[in-house]
């Protein structure tokens, strides 16, 4: 009796560019003829027919409902001959068809072969159950081998391509008998009406397995509400995910494939959801993306990612992200309220927009080391554990609430403004509490109102000569400052720029501690100062119940500079 031996074969280069599935059929079916005429060979040459085959040469594609395979044994085949049957599930892996331990990812039961009275093979009785589990995708296929032992040593071969699936397989609604599916796998051409019967009728879907779904998309809503769902696969032809996907479901994991753009709101309070992986085939992320997924701590990007959204970050628990070179903005709100403790903005973003990083209370550090022209409002605003920040020498104007109530730690504690900024915006910052001391650069044109409001332990301020406009308010708010003297490098008295509310309404400032400041000017220009609304007051807050003349400096205190 001849041995046949496993036999080995290489996949048509073919398959290495255009993907497994593309290939499938043709490359099986020639994988089959090759397998055949090699043992065709050895069993011609062992002068006997002794191999193990099968009903069909078709894939087998097994659920837990049918799983079971039945061998078709050479009738030459004698009970007093048999020894022994195994089998062995392979993986088709890369270009080469191997055998290798797969774990736990399979198990194998093996009927063995009945006799009748004669010693004859009983015909079908010897079969094989496979079975794998819920980690098993459609689109793998493996490699049922089949062994049978004679008593004198010799071996009998045989092998079937096999696929599985945890559940229920379908390629059209009319599969679906079943409300109560908790794993389903679909096959071929999928709609946005099959979508909408799955999500509308399965309740207790756990598992998606798309990976041999015949369509480009994910469509909007498709498992919205799904609270059950906890596992997808996605299979190579799906390019885009749309808006609202996967809200508010129970996804713990999700295999994205070659998805090139995801749109608003697609993972939006997947509270289960903890790590992802955004492929490099991704260009674009939008709004929203992942908002309400508190628990989401890792999110992977990829170079090649070149678009992010307003607000694409928002809300979610990532703590910490690599921005991709390929990112050149990053848009408003983007990472707001994230649970970041750190974040480099890199050399090749040009632009940040409002609120990038509003409401990142666990921020502690943030290197900015792209040439930005501004930082925008309320970038930082918030950020209660920001200590540590550069001020890129590239800015020219630092924006409204950009660092609100940040505990910023400086070097001497002294707050060291860039030499390009010309413009320092409303309340800037704020609350800053643990600055000591400002260094204003000349060319620095405008302070707006409450720039460095409520800093209690600022006692002197020096300002520039360039200086045009300042708010009467800029350097108080609360009668806790301690600002006791304010130096005028300028000739010509800056321009007053009122304090307003929300609403644009005059609100009177505290100017209380500033009438006891001893104020320093060009001696040129004392009385020029003098006649400036600094000192002759304003009536710009009468409109708001605010009678009488608001003064800001004592003309007692005035000197000339020293």
């Amino acid at each position: 009796m001849g041995k046949i031996k496993t036999i080995m074969t290489v996949l048509p280069l073919a398959c290495l560019s255009l993907g497994m599935n593309s290939c499938m059929k043709s490359d099986l079916d020639d994988i089959r003829k090759e397998l055949q005429e090699l043992e065709n060979q050895i069993n011609e040459s062992a002068s006997q027919d002794m191999s193990v085959s099968f009903d069909s040469e078709d894939v087998f594609y097994a659920s837990p409902a049918g799983n079971e395979i039945a061998l078709q044994l050479p009738e030459t085949l004698k009970e007093s001959e048999f020894s022994s049957i195994t089998a062995m599930v392979s993986v088709l892996e890369g270009s080469d068809v191997q055998t290798r331990g797969i774990g736990d990812k399979w198990t194998v039961n093996v009927t063995k072969p009945s006799f009748d009275a004669n010693g004859n093979v009983v015909p079908g009785s010897a079969k094989v159950a496979i079975k794998g589990t819920e980690d098993t995708n459609l689109s793998e296929t493996f490699i049922l081998q089949i062994i049978i032992s004679t008593k004198d040593g010799k071996e009998m071969t045989g092998s079937h391509f096999v696929k599985y699936t945890a559940g229920t397989i379908a390629s059209s609604v009319t599969d679906l008998t079943d409300n109560n599916i908790t794993h389903l796998a679909w096959k071929g051409s999928i709609t946005a009406e099959d979508f909408e019967y799955i999500r509308t009728n399965l309740k207790l879907l756990k598992v998606a397995d798309l990976s041999m779904a015949e369509t480009t998309e994910i469509p909007s809503k498709a498992f919205y509400d799904a609270a059950s769902l906890r596992k997808v696969w996605l299979s190579s032809t799906i390019t885009i995910i749309r808006e609202k996907a996967f809200s508010n479901t129970g996804l713990e994991y999700i295999d994205l494939a070659n998805v090139q753009e995801f749109e608003n709101s697609v993972f939006v309070n997947c509270k289960n959801l903890k790590s992802i992986d955004i492929p490099a085939s991704v260009t674009t992320l939008g709004r929203w993306i992942f908002e309400g997924c508190a628990n989401l701590k890792d999110i992977t990007l990829h170079e090649g990612l070149t678009t992010l959204s307003a607000s694409t970050f928002y809300g979610c628990g990532i703590t910490e992200i690599d921005i991709p070179t390929t990112v050149s903005e990053i848009p408003d709100y983007c990472f707001g309220e994230t649970k970041l403790t750190t974040i480099t903005i890199p050399s090749t973003v040009k632009s940040v927009g409002f609120g990038a990083f509003f409401g990142c209370t666990d921020l502690t550090s943030a290197n900015i080391e792209a040439d930005l022209n501004e930082i925008p409002p309320l970038m930082f605003y918030i950020c209660s554990s920001l200590q540590i920040v550069n001020l890129p020498e590239s800015i020219t104007s630092i924006g409204n609430d950009v660092f609100v109530n940040c505990p910023l730690k400086f070097e001497n504690n002294k707050l060291v403004i860039p030499s390009k900024v010309e413009s320092i915006g409303e309340r800037a910052f704020s609350d800053c509490k643990s600055i000591t001391s400002i260094e204003l650069p000349e060319g620095l044109k405008e302070i707006k109102p409450t720039a460095f409001g409520n800093i209690e332990n600022i006692s002197e301020i020096v300002l520039p000569s360039t200086l045009e406009k300042m708010a009467d308010c800029a350097f108080c708010y609360y009668n806790s400052s301690k600002l006791s003297k304010v130096t005028f490098k300028g000739t010509t008295p800056p321009e007053v720029i009122y304090n307003t509310d929300a609403d644009g309404n005059y609100s009177k400032p505290n100017v209380e501690k500033m009438q006891s400041c001893q104020v320093y000017v060009p001696a040129s220009a004392i009385e020029a100062y003098k006649e400036s609304e600094w000192f002759k007051g304003t009536y710009a807050y009468d409109s708001q119940s605010y009678p009488g003349l608001t003064v800001y400096f004592n003309e007692d205190n005035l000197n000339a500079i020293e």
